[in-house]
């Protein structure tokens, strides 16, 4: 009844994109509004020199192009002020600009859909991501173009809980950039940890973990043993190993990741935070509640001065803070918390995403603790219901939803 910390991808892709998306059409004026030239006149003449100006007319390609820049340049001030709806416009406008230039290749048309990609990816509109991305793949002469839009699209498909179809795409882009770039370019890291989280949301731990290790020996080749990505890699296997049921050394990769963030973030980081709440996951599976408890504590005072009150991450909290409660029989408090998690979680995610799912299947299981059960029955089917969609039948999540249910019938 857990959720799944997604530390690099929502954290740990998140690090990923900022790597590769950052729009890269700069500021800068490419043509003079006009030339001069200067002529010496003949000086045997014995006559004063003139000067004569030449001023050189711009071609029709040249203006658009400017134009064009223009507008690229407006984006680049607009997304560093997360002002990501405007900046799509200028882009956008830039877009059209450009296209009256014929040139279906011109770099800055790609780069262009690559910059509309990054956008989409900061507003969560993974449905703009995959068609964006799409077109910079169709566009593509490049093998890394292509692996970045494949890559998105993977990355989008994850959000979507379409595991199957992130792999498949993740897979195209690992490809690439092992081709392009070799075995220890961080892009193929990326792809590596973006696979095991994929196969960690569909229960396949051990091929989980399998791309967690490649992901770690890529990071210390390319980025050395103290890099944040290393820090965020160790948080995603601690995942694994809590899913398996391996609490110990969940607790000593969260404990390793800890010591690197604390160096390289400070304490009040988010990603401080997460090791805090993935520790107190660990202690309540050793049944130490009470320090379980403190670590989720600790996570919140961070998440609400970093995150805000709304953020997924604050409702990964509330349903393990919740979990704690649950084990120590202190139903109504675990109520509490996992009512606050659902009304986060439908608010970012939608009515359909597995982490709701796992807030109705909590949910279900308290009530039927409390003896309520038809209460607890209506939240097991609603929970059923998207697990069954999402995760298919064999997902642990769903026999164990399956198990509640058959427990009241």
């Amino acid at each position: 009844m857990r959720d799944v910390l997604f530390a690099s991808f929502i954290a740990l892709l998140l690090v990923g994109c900022e790597k590769q998306d950052r729009l890269e059409s700069l500021p800068g004026r490419t043509v003079e509004d006009s030339l001069f030239a200067v002529e010496e006149s003949n000086a045997s003449t014995g006559k004063e020199q003139l000067f004569e100006e030449e001023v050189r007319v711009e071609s029709e390609e040249e203006l658009l192009e400017k134009k064009a820049q223009k507008f690229l340049n407006e984006a680049v001030l607009l997304t560093d002020e997360e002002n990501y709806l405007e900046a799509k416009s200028s882009i956008l406008q830039a877009c059209l600009i450009i296209e009256q230039l014929g040139d279906k290749q011109h770099p800055k048309l790609l780069q262009c859909l690559k910059d509309l990609v990054f956008l989409a990816v900061q507003m969560k509109k993974n449905d703009e991501v995959i068609e964006y991305a799409r077109e910079v793949a169709n566009r593509a002469l490049a093998d890394e173009d292509k692996a970045f839009a494949y890559n998105r699209i993977g990355l989008a498909c994850f959000n979507k809980a379409e595991y199957d179809k992130a792999i498949e795409y993740n897979e195209k882009s690992l490809a690439l950039y092992l081709e392009s770039g070799g075995p220890d370019d961080p892009n193929v890291a990326l792809n590596y940890n973006n696979l095991g989280l994929a196969y960690l949301q569909m229960g396949k731990y051990d091929q989980s973990l399998e791309y967690f290790r490649k992901t770690l020996n890529v990071y210390f080749t390319s980025h050395g043993a103290e890099h944040p990505e290393v820090a965020s890699t160790y948080i995603n296997m601690g995942t694994a190993y809590a899913k398996k049921g391996e609490y110990d050394k969940a607790i000593e990769c969260n404990e390793k990741s800890l010591v690197i963030y604390l160096h390289a973030r400070g304490p009040e980081h988010p990603k401080v935070g997460m090791n805090y709440n993935n520790l107190g996951l660990a202690y309540v599976q050793k049944q130490q509640y009470d320090k379980a408890i403190e670590y989720f504590e600790k996570t919140l005072n961070i998440y609400f001065k970093t995150l805000g009150t709304d953020h997924p991450e604050v409702a990964t909290t509330y349903n393990q803070l919740g979990l704690a409660y649950f084990r120590t029989e202190e139903y109504d408090a675990a109520i509490e918390c996992n009512e606050m998690a659902l009304v986060i979680r439908l608010k970012v995610y939608g009515k359909d995403h597995p982490n709701v799912g796992m807030s109705y299947g909590n949910l279900g299981s308290l009530f039927a603790k409390k003896g309520m059960k038809e209460k607890s029955m209506d939240y097991l089917l609603k929970a059923k219901k998207i697990h069954l969609a999402k995760l298919g039948p064999q997902h642990p999540e769903t026999k164990n939803i399956q198990k509640w249910i058959d427990s009241l019938e």
